[in-house]
């Protein structure tokens, strides 16, 4: 088995792995829309994120800082059978600006508390990641 064989297998399974995971909130979570009550990204981390985004247009030299996206933690309040629950769920928001005040969150029906806000746009987007990978693959390996 060559490289490529090997490589085009992996990047296949993990694509059933996230068509399984978008089958699995489709078939057995519920989306809610949550309000935001508070997150652990201060203004102050916004502006230094922001700074160093704005001295990587000078600069051309990529670091870390340089990702569009930061993981955080938020506090947030949704509803379900009108019963109110408050959890603390990691989201995803862009570096250097003010996060939602409102997040869609996957829920389990059967326990609310059970939440995560990594819902379809998220196995999407890795799958158009694992795809890009497979033809890159596809083209450069021998």
């Amino acid at each position: 088995m060559s490289v490529r064989e090997a490589g085009l297998f992996a990047c296949a399974f993990c694509e059933i792995i996230a068509i399984g995971r978008i089958i699995f909130l489709i078939g057995w979570r519920q989306p809610v829309l949550a309000r935001v009550l508070s997150t652990d990204y201060p203004e102050r981390e916004q502006e230094y994120d922001a700074d160093f985004r704005r001295i990587h247009l000078v600069d051309q030299k990529i670091t870390s800082a340089d990702l569009v996206f930061r993981n955080i933690v938020t506090r947030v309040r949704y509803e379900w059978d009108g019963k109110e629950y408050a959890q603390d769920v990691p989201v995803f928001t862009h570096r250097g600006y003010l996060p939602d005040r409102q997040e869609i969150l996957w829920i389990d029906p059967r326990n609310p508390s059970k939440v995560t806000s990594r819902g379809i746009g998220v196995a999407a987007t890795c799958m158009l990641g694992i795809g890009l990978f497979a033809i890159l693959l596809w083209q450069l390996a021998l």
